[in-house]
């Protein structure tokens, strides 16, 4: 099921408390505005420095609802049944009174009204006492379609300051799509921008600064590590039995051909002593593929 259609399932079932984990929270509010219609609930977003503000209709905000306690008070004394989303909530999740009301909302959903609790934030950890009272959904990474929709958007808007189409090539923009899968829809639109209002083009140049630029927005933890330049150990000397089972292995590998009744290889391993060329091994297989190299630093782990 899509994000959209697990969140009206949580919420057509009355579950009071619905967690998310994810920066997406501008697109977590959005699939909430599309859904609220169906579901005959207000919809009401909270921030600690503007306050509770109605989405569904277009009221002011109340500045005087931005305390946690105070909003969490005012959501426990309505009746009518709605949908509050929280972002940025988890600071006050350790604190008992919040715990305490936070589950006396919930427990309203059970006699008179059947408020939904959304709490969203980059991480969040439940106390014991509402645990059993939430569902945690996990929101989805945009696309294919979606990336291909956010960079023919920024085209179009180049496009209309500009007054000319961006110079490219369908290959070149899938290709994009491709190197931009696995960010946010934030981050996949800052990059996108950034390679096409660079010069009104998207060619084999941006790749590179695209791809460096999403694996160090990955490379939070320091745990894996991006590998720049890969390309140019493709031609280097030596080791031409593993060049040539790798390039046997290419087409099939990157998807652009299948071989029927054989699996697409999956990896390879690499033994021997200290020195003896495994790193400059990896990196030739990067050159050769033309794909992203990552090193998994397990003394980091």
């Amino acid at each position: 099921m899509s994000d959209y259609d697990d969140l009206k399932v949580l919420v057509e079932s009355r579950t009071p408390i619905i967690v998310i984990e994810s920066r997406e929270e501008r697109a977590i509010i959005k699939a909430f505005h599309k859904l609220v219609g169906s579901v005959h609930k207000a919809l009401n977003s909270w921030s600690i420095t503007s306050g509770l503000k109605r989405l569904d209709i277009d009221l002011e905000p109340q500045k005087f609802n931005d305390d946690p306690y105070v909003v969490l008070d005012h959501i426990k004394s309505t009746s009518h049944p709605g949908i509050y989303i929280l972002p940025d909530f988890h600071p006050y999740l350790s604190n008992p009174k919040a715990t305490r009301m936070l589950k006396e909302v919930a427990q309203m959903g059970e006699h008179v009204s059947h408020h939904t609790i959304v709490l969203i934030s980059h991480k969040i950890a439940l106390p014991d006492e509402i645990a059993h009272f939430a569902r945690h959904i996990e929101w989805s990474m945009p696309d294919d379609d979606e990336i291909l929709d956010i960079v023919n958007a920024i085209a179009m808007d180049w496009r209309r300051k500009n007054g000319k189409r961006v110079n490219s090539s369908q290959k070149l923009i899938d290709n994009l799509v491709k190197n931009l899968k696995g960010l946010s829809r934030h981050h996949v639109r800052k990059l996108a921008h950034n390679a096409i209002f660079d010069d009104g083009a998207i060619d084999e140049s941006d790749l590179p600064g695209v791809m460096k630029a999403k694996y160090e927005l990955l490379d939070q933890d320091s745990v894996l590590h991006f590998e720049y330049d890969t390309a140019q150990f493709s031609d280097l000397g030596g080791q031409e039995k593993l060049k040539h089972w790798l390039k046997l292995r290419r087409d099939v590998f990157l998807g652009d051909r299948e071989v029927p009744g054989l699996d697409a290889p999956k990896g390879m391993m690499l033994l021997g002593v200290q020195g003896c060329g495994k790193s400059l091994a990896a990196k030739t297989v990067a050159g050769i593929f033309g794909v992203p190299l990552l090193r998994l630093d397990f003394g980091s782990m």
